[in-house]
């Protein structure tokens, strides 16, 4: 759809690999912070909190609208609220801290070396 409305502004800048890939890298950031935030706080307050982002930013993306009205703006807000978004997309899954404590059994035996 931004390619349709803005045109070459958005498919000749950075903007364009930016906004559709960031959201995944929320996704990780969200799965790491809050697996280990629901591992102390709890699994409920830590859902809660992810949905309060959720429904934040994704209002906040929605709507986003550059400073003065420009492009570029409008792509840098897209851009961060993308993955702000992603966090609260990576809190909503409650494996996170099982991917983690996986990480930790996992990683001691792949660092040995058996022969």
């Amino acid at each position: 759809m931004l390619k349709k409305i803005y045109g070459k502004r958005y498919t000749q800048s950075p903007a364009q690999s930016n906004v559709s890939s960031i959201a995944f890298a929320g996704t990780v950031v969200g799965q790491l912070v809050f697996g280990v935030l629901s591992d102390y706080w709890s699994r409920t307050n830590a859902l809660v909190l992810s949905t309060l982002i959720l429904i934040l930013f994704a209002a906040l993306g929605a709507g986003s609208y550059g400073a003065g009205g420009s492009a570029s703006g409008l792509f840098a807000a897209l851009t961060a609220y993308r993955f702000l978004l992603g966090i609260g997309i990576g809190g909503e899954y409650p494996a996170g801290s099982v991917a983690a404590a996986e990480v930790r059994l996992i990683l001691p035996i792949l660092q040995s070396d058996p022969y």
